[in-house]
């Protein structure tokens, strides 16, 4: 009897034994999904489950179109795939440009054979089968127009799909492959950060190898200075605006992140300084710049790189202590990229210590002496602009970040540098910073940043329809159509950061979508006329309240009224001012309090009327010397509003008074003894004044403050500029050029000394071809404009042309455009022989079927906020205002 529980342990033994040993064997004959996946992927997502996260995709118009453009998820959308459940998706580079995905899922090989052979039925006849055998696997492919288009194969319980049957053979290769291979063994320690909370699945990165993935999009001589050196793990949450990662990357030495190594995250604080202009907004920040400073050392070193050795050999010749700059660095700095990778600006905080700005004022002037330059020194709108005259300076002082550069003009903002190559560039950023058009002033930026990181190390934010822009010269062709289509720009804005935590980096990434843009023709919205009784005989300006800050208009009326309106054309008032205005209308800010006023002229006099409709105390102002005022320009040299005023009167007599109307010696008059074509302007470049004036005579003059003649001028162009003229600002003197184009198409650029820089024939279609030069209205491009009998076309800086539309038959046709933000352009073509407005978007495809009636040519304003062209067309005594939504 005793035997007995004896003999049922031993049998229990046996038993469990046998049963351990069963399942081990059996798990001896499963493999993983991921034993399957390459260590060339450049990333891999695994989906928890993959209906669910296409159901919450199809969320996002714009991501779902893209989705459902691979045959795999196409198919499974279309339930077609059951047994692709919980998923991999590994990414994979399959040409210099291009790439393809592969899914990996564990399927129940009891029922699988039945699941397939439902699916081959479901597909009918849109796809043709075949089969071929590879290492001993059976690889079903799937054909359409004699190509293959979709394959898989059954490894032991895991089914691989692809579009692509040479990555498919490439994952069958793995299930033999040796640990090095493969890339869960390669990138082992992701498997080993902490575990994180699955919403729809996680992503992982081999930044190394997604370096290489990024090359695939960009043209082949764009190169990555820097390597991250990195692997990331990342919890994926999908909702209906867009995308959220949260996670960690692992610093696997020796790249960037090296830099930041024991760097305490740090507040954001540049957005007040950050242009809505920018595109992409790479911020970083550090808790000790000594140590930054001293990591980037053994960077360089590690890479025997010794271009910031140059800095500071260039700075110990002139006894300055590269350290003492090193010093003057705060705990933050960023770099702000226009919709050009040339345009940039770089914002630096300065340290406390150091806040003074005394290193930076050290360096240009001793450097500008080293050069026997004069020192530069621009006062611009109460900022004073400067000059480190040496090539490649921030990028040396802050390596491996930044551009090179052939110079670095800065400005002293609060405790921040503003720095950049491009002075201009500059100075649209201080306009954008005191108008309060900054990302800090953004509801929409706030709105955004406060779901981000609030301290972080390293940070790139980007806006998504801009950096579209930017894209499209970084780019090769391969991809240039996806970026010009409107799934990108339908991208609204985005983040990655990473903020330092023990040994690894905290991951966050956000991506947040928007409308998806049209690519139809826009469509009239609404259309609003109003009557005034008497004729406009003038065209309509746009101008801009200083209270709501929203857009108002301006014009004459035939009883001589100057007129101000709403944007919906209620009138405000009208003052009578007893003669035609001679030229543009111009606002003002006369006593320099934000409030402003009205500048025009009339054939004798200077009038400023203010928002009221009454006039300044001392005007109208009249000039006795002159009975025939043809054209006017107001003058702020620096933005300080001490304004002047150049009149010019039939004859070419100019006159420059003071900000009150008074006449300023040697300029009363100041004659060039020929009428001019348009008004003259000023321009400021390089810290230097220039007034331009293009005569009837045609001959070019270039003169001083003092309205002295420049060496070179008057230049003999040989023919009266048509249209108008574009002036190119470059980085020097030597690199400016006027460009102005004659009726003959020939395109001409002169410089600062007077010296022809280039000419060019343009292309004619027909021996009566007639070409002008026209601005936007926003005076930042220009197109050439050509004219025959039978057809218009537009033409590009270079001559190319955008497009062509055909032409009625007059020859007497004048166009102005405007551009958006994603520099689209919208053009308005004036017909004024048959007094017709044509409206045409940048493919010059007609946005309205009919052209309108027009006495004036119409004035263009494209509102941002609702994305809309605004029109405003005069036809005799009637104001019309089409609206043109361009997007839906």
């Amino acid at each position: 009897m005793k035997r007995t529980p004896l003999i049922i342990t031993l049998v229990i033994i046996i038993l469990a034994g046998g049963a351990v040993w069963v399942y081990q064997k059996s798990q001896e004959d499963k493999i993983s999904p991921w034993n399957l996946v390459s260590s060339d992927a450049s990333l891999v997502v695994e989906i928890n489950n993959l209906q669910t996260f296409g159901q919450k995709i199809s969320l996002i118009p714009v991501l779902n179109k893209t989705m459902i453009s691979n045959e795999v998820f196409d198919l499974h959308r279309q339930q077609k795939l059951p047994f692709l459940s919980k998923a991999l998706i590994s990414f994979h580079p399959s040409s210099r440009d291009d790439f393809e995905l592969v899914f990996y899922a564990d399927v129940n090989t009891e029922i699988i054979d039945q699941q397939l052979s439902e699916f081959k039925k479901s597909l009918g006849d849109q796809f043709i089968p075949g089969k071929r055998s590879y290492n001993g696997i059976e690889i079903h492919e799937f054909f359409k127009d004699k190509k293959s288009r979709l394959s898989y194969a059954i490894v032991d319980n895991v089914i691989v799909i692809s579009e692509s049957s040479f990555l498919l053979e490439g994952a069958l290769r793995m299930r033999n492959a040796t640990h090095s291979e493969r890339f869960k063994e390669t990138n082992a320690l992701l498997f080993k950060l902490p575990a994180l909370q699955s919403d729809e699945g996680n992503l992982y990165l081999n930044a190394t190898n997604f370096e290489t993935f990024i090359q695939l999009f960009l043209n082949s001589h764009l190169k990555n200075d820097f390597d991250v050196q990195g692997a990331s793990l990342a919890d994926i949450k999908v909702n209906e605006n867009g995308i959220l990662l949260n996670g960690f990357m692992q610093n696997l030495g020796g790249g960037v992140l090296d830099l930041f190594v024991d760097q305490r995250p740090q507040s954001i604080d540049v957005d007040r300084l950050v242009s809505n202009r920018t595109s992409v907004l790479m911020h970083f920040g550090i808790s000790d710049p000594a140590l930054w400073f001293a990591n980037q050392k053994e960077y360089l070193v590690s890479r025997n790189i010794k271009s910031v050795d140059s800095l500071e050999s260039s700075l110990s010749k002139m006894s300055i202590d590269i350290s003492s700059v090193r010093r003057s660095v705060g705990n933050q700095f960023a770099f702000c990229y226009l919709q050009s990778s040339r345009d940039e600006v770089t914002i630096l905080k300065l340290s406390e210590n150091e806040n003074e700005v005394s290193v930076f004022d050290e360096l240009s002037s001793k450097i500008a002496a080293e050069k026997k330059d004069t020192l530069y020194i621009e006062n611009y709108s109460g900022y004073l602009i400067k000059l480190v005259d040496h090539k490649n300076f921030v990028r040396q002082l802050l390596y491996p970040f930044g551009n090179n550069s052939d110079q670095s003009f800065f400005v002293q903002i609060e405790d921040f540098l503003l720095i950049s190559e491009n002075v201009e560039l500059l100075k649209a950023f201080i306009d954008d910073i005191d108008n309060e058009n900054t990302w800090g002033k953004s509801v929409e930026w706030n709105r955004y940043l406060s779901n981000a990181l609030q301290e972080s190390n390293i940070n790139l934010f980007f806006d998504g329809r801009l950096t579209s822009v930017l894209l499209k010269e970084q780019v090769n062709d391969h991809w240039k159509s996806f970026v010009d289509s409107t799934r990108l720009v339908a991208l609204d804005k985005g983040s990655l950061q990473l903020s330092h935590l023990e040994s690894n980096f905290y991951l966050n990434a956000l991506l947040q979508f928007g409308n998806e843009v049209s690519s139809r023709p826009a469509r009239s919205i609404a259309s609003l006329t109003s009557d005034f009784g008497v004729s406009l005989n003038s065209p309509i300006q746009t101008v801009r309240s200083h209270l709501s800050k929203e857009i108002e208009l301006v014009f004459q009326d035939s009883l001589n009224n100057f007129c101000l309106l709403s944007k919906d054309l209620k009138a405000l008032w009208k003052v009578d001012v007893g003669q035609r205005i001679r030229g543009e209308i111009t606002q003002i800010d006369f006593y320099a309090n934000g409030k402003l006023q009205y500048f025009f002229t009339t054939e004798n006099a200077i009038h400023i009327v203010d928002r009221l409709g009454r006039y300044v105390d001392g005007f109208p102002k009249q000039i006795n010397s002159s009975k025939d005022i043809r054209f006017s320009t107001v003058v702020d040299y620096d933005r300080s509003k001490r304004y002047r005023y150049m009149l010019t009167d039939g004859k070419g007599n100019t006159y420059l008074t003071d900000k009150d109307g008074g006449l300023l010696e040697g300029w009363n008059p100041l004659s060039l003894n020929s009428a001019f074509l348009f008004r003259s302007n000023h321009h400021r470049v390089l810290g230097k004044d220039y007034f331009i004036a293009f005569l009837q005579n045609g001959s070019v003059q270039l003169l001083n403050r003092r309205g002295e003649k420049l060496k070179g001028f008057p230049l003999d162009l040989g023919f009266k500029p048509q249209g108008d003229y574009f002036l190119s600002v470059g980085s020097s003197l030597g690199a400016t050029k006027f460009s102005v184009v004659s009726a003959e198409g020939l395109k001409l650029q002169f410089g600062l000394d007077g010296q022809i820089k280039s000419r060019d024939v343009l292309l004619k279609k027909t021996s009566s071809s007639k070409f002008e030069l026209v601005k936007s209205v926003s005076g930042a491009s220009f197109v050439i404009l050509r004219v025959d009998p039978s057809r218009v076309a537009v033409l590009d800086v270079d001559g190319k042309e955008l497009f062509e539309v055909e032409n009625a038959g007059s020859m007497n046709l004048h166009l102005s455009y405007v551009e958006n933000r994603l520099k689209e352009r919208f053009y308005c073509l004036y017909d004024e022989l048959q007094n017709f407005t044509y409206l045409y978007n940048s493919e010059g495809v007609a946005m309205i079927a009919q052209p309108v009636e027009s006495t004036e040519m119409a004035t263009l304003y494209f509102n941002e906020a609702t994305k809309t062209l605004e029109v405003y067309n005069v036809n005799g005594s009637a104001l019309s205002l089409i609206s043109l939504k361009t997007t839906h």
